[in-house]
């Protein structure tokens, strides 16, 4: 006999099945909705490419909130409460990305190998819009506030550069340049970009996290307005939004890079 099908909630709560949740109180099924959906989807702000002003769903989607619940969870609950749930996340996001674990990757596929190969014309030209990207970010670098010693206790504006913050962008910019010595050459060596790609990872956490309490914020607070409202959030950020956000774009598409050529 075949096995009835199960909904898998997440890692923590496990499976249950269909008959069971349906015997659930409203309040844990809306509960458990809610976390089944956000184990599978988030806003695209969160790892979503965006360029030309738009996300680009690499991954899989856009997805729809009311189709997917519907689809998983409409013969086991009232309209209301479904109405109730899409409602709450359509007020955060229109359409929804898929999460890490969930995206579409064509690279796993049996069979089917790495997207592209190194020194095809499509990775040459993926490798190209890094660079420009990588330029952008240098730019911003080498055009960033001068730190000033003896500000104790000085009112500080939030682009104020700490002597923290000199030290890790210094360390940003050398990582960049290494960066592009590699994707200069006609063979990079893909383990010291995923290397450099990982400390610079690192770097752009911790600068995030230091940047969100010059302005008195969460740092997920602070990530979601810097990846969904840069402008009328974050104005006040003229150093630190624009260099997060190039930072950001950098990371993205290094890491799709290197996915694409089977490394990571």
């Amino acid at each position: 006999m075949s096995r009835a099908r199960r909904i898998f909630i997440n890692n923590e709560v496990g499976e249950i099945s269909r008959t069971d949740f349906r015997r659930l109180p409203a309040d844990q099924k809306r509960e458990f909705m809610e976390l089944w959906f956000r184990e599978r989807f988030e806003g695209p702000e969160q790892e979503t490419p965006r360029w030309d002003g738009e996300f680009h769903f690499i991954w899989g989607g856009p997805y729809d909130a009311r189709d997917e619940l519907g689809d998983e969870f409409g013969d086991l609950v009232s309209q209301k409460m479904l109405d109730d749930l899409i409602g709450k996340l359509e007020a955060e996001n229109s359409e929804w990305a898929p999460t890490s674990d969930y995206q579409d990757n064509p690279q796993e596929e049996p069979d089917q190998g790495a997207r592209f190969e190194l020194g095809s014309p499509d990775e040459l030209e993926f490798r190209a819009e890094i660079l420009r990207r990588l330029n952008n970010l240098e730019e911003l670098l080498a055009d960033r506030p001068a730190f000033r010693h003896g500000m104790m206790g000085h009112n500080k504006p939030p682009d104020e550069i700490t002597e923290a913050d000199a030290n890790e962008l210094d360390d940003l910019a050398k990582l960049g340049a290494e960066i592009r010595v590699q994707l200069s050459k006609e063979g990079p060596d893909t383990k010291i970009v995923v290397s450099h790609f990982q400390q610079a990872t690192a770097i752009g956490e911790r600068l995030k996290a230091a940047v969100a309490k010059k302005v008195d914020m969460a740092t997920d607070e602070f990530v979601k307005a810097l990846g969904e409202e840069l402008g009328k959030s974050l104005g006040k950020l003229a150093f630190w939004g624009p260099l997060l956000g190039s930072l950001g774009g950098v990371l993205i598409w290094l890491k799709m890079w290197l996915q694409a050529l089977g490394v990571m």
